[in-house]
């Protein structure tokens, strides 16, 4: 349906195409190529490539982004069944998620032709307990054991393979480089248990969208310009991602939050219908008080070339620093209070002589600058940081 309505409006659709690899120059991205269903080669070339393939990451596996959640690695099992049960009337086509005891989920889609998806997600140590260890033997024992899905499949005939997937959670080291923007389930899948996916893609693409539409008309899609999107969608990521974390904590359930603090049921639904830019800072203090929640990953910024970080610091006569190099004192980092590094983007380096030096990504930001020397109330010297460098300080000190 949302492909039709592109090609309506204008966009040529290419169907029946494999795109096999990225096509690089002086490492940029300038296109792709690929071959039609007859086997012909095919390129296709652009100012900027936008990967939307979805939980595959086309670009992610080929540049070795892929990162991996230290918690979220749950194994998926499933398969299709053809005249399972449907529930009636409006909700004959609802999907339905049926809880699995040691923290794991099951989902029932109906689907299209009178067929049904279903599969369980859970840790791999559970699914393959007691020596079980093919798909369909997991499948069957995990459905036996759960009534609901039992009733809802007894009627139904199993269609198909068996199939089964590890490191359900994956996120992408960057979110760009010169030529490319990943956009979607590319850039970060989280395990849907909250079915967050849909809503990932479309605010990311329209994000993207008007992001990559504003950069054309500035002549500009330099990774740097997608430092906002990255954050804006790592905001949201992380957001979710807490609320996921929560659910699989054995110690954590939703009814105790809420019977305990009643306010949280606003702010659970709005993170869940896809309000995750909200400030939940006073949900997750509740929520910590029955479970732990993870810190924030340091991915997602755009990969920004060395020699554009040295270029800007040459044109404003600054050094170059990396600062993943950099053992810096806490009582250095203390110099600076934590709101105003986030919110300018700096790293404090070294005080000397009243005089605070400071990296930044951007020593071209004079209100930056003139903003901190009046907050300081001392002088400010500057050192040169790439984006991520700075991103993945702030997530260190901060």
């Amino acid at each position: 349906m949302l492909m039709e309505n592109a090609r309506a409006k204008g966009a040529i659709v290419q169907e029946e195409v494999s795109i096999k690899e990225l096509i690089k120059e002086n490492e940029r991205v300038v296109g792709v190529r690929g071959q039609t269903k007859t086997g012909e080669p095919i390129e296709y070339r652009a100012p900027i490539t936008l990967d939307c393939s979805g939980k595959e990451a086309f670009a992610v596996g080929r540049n070795h982004w892929r990162v991996r959640d230290p918690y979220l690695n749950k194994v998926a099992v499933w398969t299709y069944y053809k005249g399972a049960m449907r529930d009636p009337g409006i909700d004959e086509g609802a999907t339905t998620v049926a809880y699995v005891p040691e923290k794991g989920w099951f989902w029932y889609i109906p689907q299209h032709n009178d067929m049904v998806s279903v599969g369980v997600v859970a840790e791999g140590k559970y699914l393959t307990r007691d020596g079980v260890k093919t798909p369909e033997a997991i499948f069957k024992r995990e459905t036996e054991q759960n009534s609901w899905i039992n009733e809802h499949l007894d009627c139904g005939k199993q269609t198909g393979p068996y199939f089964v997937i590890n490191e359900y959670t994956h996120h992408a080291k960057h979110c760009a480089m010169e030529g490319l923007l990943l956009v979607g389930d590319a850039f970060c899948f989280l395990d849907p248990v909250f079915s967050s996916g849909l809503m990932f893609a479309l605010k990311s693409g329209v994000l993207a969208g008007d992001t990559v539409h504003e950069g054309i008309l500035a002549n500009d899609l330099s990774p740097q310009r997608f430092s906002a999107y990255s954050r804006t969608l790592r905001t949201g990521v992380e957001n979710m991602r807490k609320l996921i974390y929560a659910f699989y904590d054995p110690k954590f359930s939703f009814r105790d939050l809420t019977d305990k603090y009643p306010d949280a049921v606003g702010e659970v639904t709005d993170c869940l219908s896809g309000d995750v830019n909200k400030d939940f800072s006073q949900l997750w203090k509740w929520v910590e008080e029955f479970v732990s929640l993870p810190e924030p990953l340091p991915v997602g910024e755009p990969l920004i070339r060395s020699d554009v970080t040295i270029a800007k610091a040459a044109h404003f006569g600054a050094e170059v620093v990396n600062l993943g190099q950099l053992k810096i004192p806490d009582e250095i980092i203390a110099t600076v209070p934590a709101q105003i590094a986030k919110k300018y983007r700096i790293i404090p380096i070294q005080k000397h002589n009243g005089t605070l030096t400071i990296a930044i990504a951007d020593p071209s930001d004079l209100d930056t600058l003139d903003s901190l020397a009046h907050l300081m109330r001392m002088e400010i010297s500057l050192q040169v940081a790439s984006e991520p460098d700075i991103e993945m300080a702030l997530n260190k000190y901060y």
